[in-house]
């Protein structure tokens, strides 16, 4: 197969790996539907639609409110560390450099990067996350340096209000009590959302990606070695596609979508029947859940390295060269046996077998039985659980 084929192939791996970490997400509204159906006082059908279709949005904003906060943490990290880095003027210098990238087609004011000072050769690919404006990005600095002390008093107000309702039960029922958190939330939630919406702007929706370059490698580009090449336009791969930005928006929601499995899986138990096949129905439900959820994320990472692979090794003397570097590495993985695999042979659909796994594992092992006992139960096939 051609190279266009193989990045398309891999372009819709990339979706469908992005899906079943999703898919937790959305197979929550059918679990919340059913719960509500059948309980005390159901909604509408319309209502409890939109009832499942609020309650997830609210998960999804209040874990995008988690990752505000990771942002602002590696934000202020990144400007107040150690290392010492400057962005590249591509002067005479970095010619070298400079003509590995146009000779790939890039134009080199579309790639962000910073030249540091380093003992080892390695290239860096880093998403900065950019800094909220005004007194917001001050308070997200501070709350970045305060950050342990943060969490210990949190956990005490938590401790002192559970101490209080047993000392002075109903206390939180008083109108005024009320009426004070209205008050609050009305002031805060025009700038919660303000700063949710630059921070989505600024490092989901149009992320600064940065390559960190060796000084060294101004004289290991000199002469066209191909394996500098090689690794060099392939770090340039994950700038060009915000990779790293994309993965930590991923391990967070991948992080809570093992979660979102497991309380799916609770779906087996709002039929009648046999308590037993309908644990053993739970367990299947859950670990297929779980395990889809932690492989896609490890999938996915390598759909990226192959993806790079294939826009960094556009010849015969780059593929060869990004082989022998890859089978030189002192830590040989099975992905990166796969890498080199798929840079000496023709492209094969069997290359994205783990990907086709892990989707036939979310599909079959959890989506499929939630989604037949919920049509089961709204046509009437089936009989719901005594105690739903």
């Amino acid at each position: 197969m051609t190279e266009a084929a193989q990045l398309r192939h891999l372009r819709f791996t990339d979706r469908a790996l992005r899906a079943v970490i999703a898919a937790p997400y959305a197979l929550f509204v059918p679990t919340l539907m059913t719960v509500d159906h059948y309980g005390d006082s159901p909604l509408h059908p319309a209502g409890e639609l939109l009832l499942g279709l609020g309650a997830v949005t609210v998960i999804c904003v209040a874990i995008f409110a988690f990752l505000i906060r990771e942002w602002a943490a590696w934000s202020y990290e990144y400007r107040h560390g150690r290392q010492l880095r400057s962005p590249i003027d591509w002067d005479h210098r970095w010619n070298d450099v400079r003509r590995v990238l146009e000779k790939s087609g890039l134009d080199i004011d579309t790639v962000a990067a910073y030249s540091v000072f380093r003992a080892h050769f390695n290239l860096e690919t880093l998403h900065p996350p950019g800094r909220s404006l005004g007194m917001l990005g001050v308070m997200a600095d501070w709350g970045a340096r305060h950050n342990q002390k943060l969490i210990v008093t949190g956990a005490t107000a938590g401790v002192a209000i559970a101490v209080a309702g047993e000392v002075w039960p109903g206390w939180y029922d008083r109108p005024q009590f009320w009426i004070g958190v209205g008050v609050v939330t009305a002031v805060i939630m025009p700038f919660a959302v303000w700063n949710g919406w630059s921070q989505y702007r600024m490092n989901a929706r149009r992320p600064e990606s940065v390559v960190l370059i060796p000084t060294q490698w101004r004289s290991r580009l000199r002469g066209d070695t191909p394996t500098a090449t090689a690794v060099f336009l392939h770090e340039v791969s994950h700038v060009r596609h915000h990779d790293v930005s994309r993965r930590r928006i991923v391990a967070m929601y991948a992080h809570f979508a093992q979660f979102g499995a497991f309380l799916d899986a609770g779906m087996a138990f709002t039929v009648r029947g046999s308590e037993g096949p309908l644990f053993a129905l739970f367990l299947i439900m859950a670990v297929s859940g779980i395990l889809a959820v932690r492989r896609a994320r490890t999938v996915l990472r390598l759909v990226e390295e192959l993806r790079a692979d294939a826009e960094a090794c556009t010849d015969e003397p780059t593929r060869k060269a990004m082989h022998h570097f890859l089978d030189g590495l002192p830590t040989p993985t099975r992905q990166t046996a796969l890498r080199s695999r798929v840079l000496t042979t023709p492209w094969k659909l069997s290359y994205l077998f783990p990907a086709l796994r892990v989707t036939a594992l979310m599909t079959l092992g959890n989506a499929v039985p939630l989604i037949t006992i919920f049509t089961l139960l709204w046509t009437g096939t089936v009989s719901p659980a005594p105690d739903l």
